[in-house]
Formats: C-alpha cells, sequence, structure tokens
C-alpha cells in the first residue's frame, strides 16, 4: 500500500519533478563542477517525497 501511495504522489508532482529534473540538468551542463551535488539534492528530493507519501498515508490510516 505505501508503495501505491508513493507512485501516487510521484503521478501528482510529476509536472514539478520533470522541471526540477530538467532545471537540474541544465545546471549541470553550465557548471559541470556542480553534477554531484545537483545530483544528491534531486535524490533527496524523491527521497523527502517518498517520506512525506509514507506520512500521509499513516496519518489518513489512523483510527482514533
Amino acid at each position: 500500500m505505501r508503495h501505491n501511495a508513493f507512485e501516487s504522489e510521484i503521478a501528482a508532482n510529476k509536472p514539478r519533478l520533470e522541471k526540477l529534473k530538467n532545471k537540474a540538468a541544465k545546471l549541470i551542463e553550465e557548471k559541470p563542477e556542480s553534477r554531484e551535488v545537483v545530483g544528491d539534492f534531486y535524490k533527496l528530493t524523491l527521497v523527502l517525497l517518498c517520506y512525506a507519501s509514507t506520512f500521509l498515508y499513516h496519518t489518513n490510516n489512523l483510527d482514533y
């Protein structure tokens, strides 16, 4: 179920993620020395999105 929540978040944010990916690629093209930092930032963004979707899934499925 968490995997489905993550995929839903990715789908919902796909335009924003594509924009971020394109900006990252442009920055790396302009400043090749930034490749490692920009790549790490992009990966971190995906990880944070995963944690956020997991948190939202659990929050929405709590029995009070």
